[in-house]
Order: structure tokens, then sequence, then C-alpha cells
């Protein structure tokens, strides 16, 4: 039954907290009550007696002492109808804990342990509780008893650690001591696949990443429909550089995920890079066709196919396409940079150009590409000081410098009055055999055109 106001009764004195108080009333018997105050905070059990109409006072208890009580009996009778499960100790053992009754909390958690030595949970939530205390023994003790017993699930270890990870400074452990955690598993469950995928999300949090390809590839074999997998392993071969794997993993992803859009990417630039023109076009589009609308990687097709389009000499097409990806993302700082770039060399709207590497270079002010891209854009623009300035700072900036760089500086430089160092420069540029640079034995020679169009 519910609690019931029935009166308000007790002394009153001169102060508003000395009021009188409402108090609530729940029969438990015909011959006794609870009496439940009006701020909720202490509960009394009153005797009765029908005999001589008296009501005699027996305890008084704290109401989250008396909520505990409550629960207990409910628990404990679930306990004593299914004896065999735990999970009613291990629920009060929480209550109690909760409600600064450790002792008994303690208490039912070992009787647990004890009782049902394969429960890996009662375990871990002992290696928490320790943990709290900081009680590093005993945190150690619990967490790999259940960390190395085969009976519990490798699944339940594995997402112990990954709140462990997420919580790390709540928890206060070092990423190194949780992975030491990971390597206990991994010596003992080497094949398992939970086991593995934590371990190559802590060699990517470590930077090491050619042992997370190797991770990822061992997943891969082993699970071939994992799509999740799929994109961490070609997104690593992407970061690597790794254009062989890229497209030889874009292939084998797209037998099993041709609707992703993402493998199109993999492939495709790869064969931008050998200059395989016309099939990247063929995978981009089919990418392209694939992507949400407004998504990061449409934005990504449209870049990669102005880069096509440009090197296939559709210039409009080409700058359409950087257009659309600067629409969905105006922060798309390398094609900020390249499409800057390209007008300079087409000597077009170099005021749009000086706008779009001026935003990449806020970004990243010390990219030694772009600050050749700002100073060739100021160049064509004939600030050729400020040209100076910054091309002299990309050179700086970059540890080995190209042939296009020197050529560069080398231009501006004649632009500025200073011929013998533009040579210089030019002589320079020349031991590259760069195929980007011009006709640098006509400038050694004869320097720069009047009007310096290339």
């Amino acid at each position: 039954p519910g609690w019931k106001h029935i009166a308000s009764f007790g002394r009153r004195g001169e102060a508003p907290q000395e009021m009188l108080s409402a108090i609530n009333i729940q029969f438990n018997s015909l011959d006794s009550l609870w009496a439940l105050d009006a701020n909720k905070m202490e509960i009394t059990r009153w005797k009765i007696s029908s005999t001589n109409g008296s009501a005699e006072r027996v305890e008084e208890i704290n109401s989250n002492e008396f909520y505990l009580y409550r629960v207990s009996k409910i628990v404990l009778f679930g306990s004593y109808i299914d004896p065999e499960k735990t999970d009613y100790l291990g629920l009060l053992a929480e209550l109690y804990l909760s409600h600064d009754q450790e002792k008994k909390g303690l208490q039912l958690l070992n009787k647990i342990v004890k009782n049902d030595p394969d429960n890996g949970f009662v375990r871990l939530y002992l290696a928490d509780y320790y943990r709290t205390k900081n009680d590093t023994l005993n945190t150690e003790k619990y967490i790999r008893s259940a960390l190395l017993n085969d009976k519990v699930e490798n699944g339940l270890k594995v997402q112990y650690l990954l709140k462990l990870l997420v919580n790390q400074n709540d928890a206060n452990i070092s990423l190194d001591h949780i992975y030491s955690y990971v390597q206990l598993l991994l010596e003992k469950y080497p094949e398992d696949i939970a086991v593995r995928t934590l371990n190559a999300d802590f060699l990517k949090r470590y930077n090491r990443l050619e042992e997370c390809k190797g991770e990822l590839e061992f997943l891969i074999s082993k699970e071939k429909n994992n799509y999740l997998v799929w994109e961490e392993l070609l997104m690593l071969y992407n970061q690597l550089e790794d254009t062989t794997a890229m497209y030889r993993g874009g292939l084998e992803c797209l037998k099993y995920f041709p609707n992703e859009p993402l493998p199109y990417v993999m492939i495709s630039l790869p064969l931008l890079i050998r200059k395989d023109l016309e099939r990247a076009k063929g995978y981009l589009e089919q990418g392209l066709a694939l992507s949400p609308d407004n998504s990061p990687i449409k934005a990504q097709f449209f870049a990669y196919l102005g880069e096509v389009y440009y090197k296939q000499d559709s210039v409009e097409q080409a700058f359409a396409m950087f257009d659309s990806t600067l629409l969905i993302n105006p922060g798309d700082i390398m094609t900020l940079n390249n499409y800057s770039y390209y007008l300079s060399l087409r000597n077009e709207h170099l005021d749009k150009a000086e706008k779009m590497i001026s935003t990449a270079l806020s970004a990243d002010p010390n990219n030694s590409t772009f600050l050749d891209t700002y100073a060739w854009v100021l160049f064509k623009s004939k600030n050729y000081s400020l040209a100076k300035f910054y091309m002299r700072s990309a050179i700086e900036n970059e540890k080995n410098p190209s042939g296009v760089l020197y050529e560069h500086y080398g231009d501006i430089l004649f632009m500025n009055g200073e011929k013998e160092e533009a040579v210089k420069m030019w002589q320079k540029a020349l031991e590259f055999r760069d195929e980007e640079c011009g006709d640098l034995k006509y400038k050694i020679e004869n320097g720069l055109p009047v009007d310096h169009e290339k």
C-alpha cells in the first residue's frame, strides 16, 4: 500500500521550523503502522494496542535505510526463489554501496565471488570499487582474475577496457596501464576477433600505424563482410600514402560493398597519380553518384574530378567541380590552394585566387606549398616585393625544396631587379630536371620576357 496523508499533529513552537509537521501514514498490519514525516527524512514504526487504545513508538529509522530495508526484502525474496541467480544479490550489494553501507555491500559481493567464481561482472565491479579507494593490490587482483578467466566472455572484458579508456581521466589510469591489460588478453587469446580489434584501436592511438595496418589486415582476413574494418583499413592506407595498397584494397572492398563510395575514392587516387585519367574519372563518377548530398565525401569526389578535368584541359568543367567542392566545404584547404594556383597560372580572377589562398594559408601558415601559391598569385598581380617575402618563406619552410620553388623564386627575384640572384636560382632549379619547370636554359641566358608570362 502507498502512503496516505491522515492528519497533521505535533507540538507548536515559536520558530517556523518548529511548526506542526504533516505525517503520512502507512498501515503495516492491524496492530502496527509506519509514519513518514512531512520532510520525508524519518520513518517511525508505531505499535497499536486495541485493548487500551494506546500507540507505542517502536523504532525510528532514516528514510534511506527504510528504502534499503524494503528493497532488500524484495531482493532477498528473489534470491530465495532462484538461489542460483546471483543478480539479485549483486543488485542489493550495489544499493548498499551507493548508500554508504560498504560493509554490507562488500560482504554480499564477496559471497557472490565465493559461490560464483566465474562471475566476471562482479569481479570487475569489485575492481572499480577498489580503484576508487586507491587499493591497487585488490584492483589488479580482480581485473586480472576476470581477464584471465576463460569462462568470462571476452566481449565483456573488451567492453570493460573500453569503458576504462573512455573514462580514463575519471578512473585515474594511464593509457599505458590500460594497454597492459590489452596485451594480457592478446597473449591468452591471440586469435580472438574482439581482442585483436581492441589492439588495433590502441596501436592507432599510439601512432604505431604499420602495426595497426597488420592488425586490420588480419581482421579483414577473418571477416570480409565487416565494412567498419574495411573503412579503417582503407583510411589507414591513405594516411600511410600506400597507393598500391589503396588500389588493391579498394578493389577488394568493392566486391563486398559496391554501394559504398569510399572504395571508389581509394581506387581513383592511385589512378590519378599514375595519370590514368579516364579510368580515374570512371571510378570518381560512380562514387559521386553513390555519395550523400552535401556530404564531405561528395566534396572530395568533386575535388578529385576537378583535378582530372584540369589535367585533361577541360578547364571550365574543372573549375565548376572546384566550386561545387567549396559550396559543400568552404574550408577545404587543398582545393582552395589548387584552385587558386590554377587561376594564377591562367592569370584569371586573381582577386578570387588571392582570397582563396589567404584562407588556406590562415589555416596552415607554415605550409610551403600554400606559401608558394600565395607568392605566385602576388607575382602574377605584379606585387613583386611581397611575392619575394612569401617565396622566401616557402623555401625556408620546406626541408627539400623542389625545382619549381627555385624557378618561381628566380622569376620573382628577376622582377625585383635582382638578376644575378635570379640566375643562381634558375641554375639550381635546372639541377632538379623537374618536368613542371619552364624553359630554364632560356631564362638563364635571356632572363624573363617583359610580360613575365609563361
